[in-house]
């Protein structure tokens, strides 16, 4: 049945994305193999997602200026407009 040479390619090719592993303990319905693949798969979407948005709010510049209500245009050093 091609469904089925297709089912074991798809979840031959997730765990070994995923590194799961070949042993003797492996999902043996096609429910569990679903579940080890969606699992396998948020597993390895989920720290690329989360990274980017942990370092944005981590590297977020915070800069401690403070500005007045009035400026004062001057010449500074002889140099002036």
């Amino acid at each position: 049945m091609p469904l089925a040479r297709f089912e074991d390619c798809f979840f031959f090719s997730v765990q070994t994305l995923a590194t799961i592993g070949y042993g003797k303990l492996t999902p043996n319905t096609r429910v569990a193999n679903f579940l080890v693949a969606i699992e396998a798969l948020v597993g390895l979407l989920g720290l690329p997602s989360s990274a980017p948005l942990l370092f944005a709010r981590f590297a977020r510049p915070t800069a401690k200026i403070s500005f007045s209500r009035n400026a004062l245009v001057a010449p500074y050093q002889d140099v002036g407009p």
